[in-house]
């Protein structure tokens, strides 16, 4: 008569254990640098586009309220945009002169009217606005951007308070420790996102043209 014999399990040994937590925390250190990087590549993508999205929604309220709107950029360390129907306004969280824009086309307009349209580097935690323009105006109507405004122009006529401007391209920059990317507004209001070449480009965008 056989006996059936006892299964044996073997632990791992010390030296077993070692070796694997050895290559373990080799991964992870190799694999910490990227894990970061796509982190804050995705950071800037994501700001870039929320920017690009303003924009587009100053140049749609213009043409949809037959209203100049004008976003304004602050570039310092308390960086923020707004935008407004007026010349300008403060978005800074501190002012009075809140940025708000309307969303009727009633002609007299009450505070109901309105909503308050702002962003400010608090909600892009680690991202700096390195260069925009003071401004970017929109024209009612066909949503075109407008230049300075012309004291003596006609009150009865919006679409006369400004002359063109002469700059064919705005750039607005959004930059992190590693990565940057442009929001490009064409003399017609047209929004294009991209990267510029370099150390700091970001694959997954469209390269800026140089």
């Amino acid at each position: 008569m056989k006996r059936a014999q006892a299964s044996q399990s073997r632990g791992f040994t010390l030296i077993e254990l070692l070796v694997t937590i050895g290559v373990l925390t080799i991964l992870i250190v190799l694999g910490t640098p990227s894990f970061f990087d796509a982190i804050d590549r995705r950071r800037v993508v994501d700001a870039t586009e929320a920017l690009g999205k303003q924009v587009e929604q100053a140049r749609m309220t213009a043409i949809e309220t037959n209203r100049p709107i004008t976003m304004v950029f602050d570039t310092g360390a308390d960086w923020c945009f707004g935008l407004t129907d007026a010349a300008t306004c403060d978005c800074s969280l501190a002012s009075a002169d809140v940025c708000e824009i309307p969303f009727s086309v009633d002609i007299n307009l009450i505070p109901q009217d309105y909503e308050e349209v702002a962003g400010n580097a608090g909600q892009f935690p680690g991202l700096t606005l390195d260069s925009a323009p003071a401004a970017m105006r929109f024209a009612p109507g066909r949503g075109v951007r407008i230049g300075a405004i012309n004291l003596g122009a006609n009150p009865a006529d919006p679409s006369d308070d400004f002359v063109e401007t002469v700059n064919p391209v705005e750039t607005i920059e959004i930059t992190s420790p590693r990565h940057v990317a442009r929001v490009m507004v064409n003399a017609i209001g047209r929004v294009s996102t991209c990267s510029p070449p370099g150390a700091g480009n970001i694959s997954v965008m469209k390269t800026c043209p140089p």
